[in-house]
């Protein structure tokens, strides 16, 4: 393996690798042969996509890269540019990811402009959501890497298990490296069709462990949100282990 050889060279002598990848995609590790890396003995993973863990804190970091453009601007800050609520929003649809709400605010500047509004309403960043999904949607159909076949099939199995059976965007799924659908929902994640809310929880018998999960906000917002569904936790703020065993579990196959 690439990354075995990368390895050898380095090792001892004070030589740093710096790796950047998608985790579900990426072979790090093959037991069988015993090469490449192997956590936590040869590397340290980093997990970067669990922004939505703390949404309170990205809504923080979102507005403070936003106030600093305003700034820059010569305005006061973001506010001045966007309605209420329009912040908290676009941290859900972006995720907490900085980079995807940065574009999305731009798009529903352009949004709102063009309709001749003077702030940056809820309205538009939802527009600019739904547009953001068809985006990853195409992707997906363009990557070769994947089964894009059974992407889709469990995809469409969550949007029906949250949008039609429970009315509710975000849901629990036991932690079971062992079952294939399992697995496809993790690499859901990956591609950002699903979000991260809790890495780990016991809702139900110990010795069972579940994540909570979101399903993009593009999935079900158009020019507003469904009203038939229930949104999980409309303003950013600290998420409390009774709102997460509250929410529905999604059968494994």
């Amino acid at each position: 393996m690439l990354l075995s050889k990368i390895y050898s060279i380095a090792r001892g002598n004070r030589i740093y690798i710096k790796l950047s990848g998608i985790e579900q995609f990426t072979h790090l590790w093959d037991p069988d042969s015993r090469q490449g890396l192997e956590p936590p003995h040869d590397i340290q993973v980093l997990r970067l996509d669990y922004n939505l863990t703390m949404p309170e804190k990205s809504l923080e970091h979102i507005q403070s890269i936003l106030d600093a453009y305003a700034l820059y601007s010569a305005l006061p800050d973001i506010s001045f540019l966007c309605g209420p609520g329009v912040l908290g929003r676009l941290v859900w649809v972006a995720a907490g990811v900085p980079r995807d709400a940065l574009n999305l605010f731009s798009q529903a500047m352009t949004r709102a402009t063009v309709k001749g509004q003077k702030k940056v309403s809820i309205t538009s960043v939802n527009a600019a959501a739904s547009e953001m999904a068809e985006d990853k949607l195409r992707h997906l159909e363009t990557d070769a890497s994947i089964d894009v076949s059974g992407i889709k099939t469990v995809l469409a199995k969550v949007r029906n298990f949250c949008v039609r059976e429970h009315k509710t965007n975000a849901f629990l799924v036991e932690i079971r490296n062992d079952n294939a659908e399992y697995l496809m929902i993790e690499k859901l994640v990956a591609l950002r069709l699903l979000h991260v809310l809790h890495e780990g929880i016991t809702p139900r018998e110990a010795g069972r462990r579940y994540k909570g999960l979101m399903l993009d906000y593009g999935f079900y917002v158009g020019i507003r949100a469904a009203k038939s569904v229930e949104l999980f936790k409309k303003i950013p703020e600290p998420l409390t282990a009774q709102e997460l065993r509250g929410l529905p579990a999604f059968p494994l196959a």
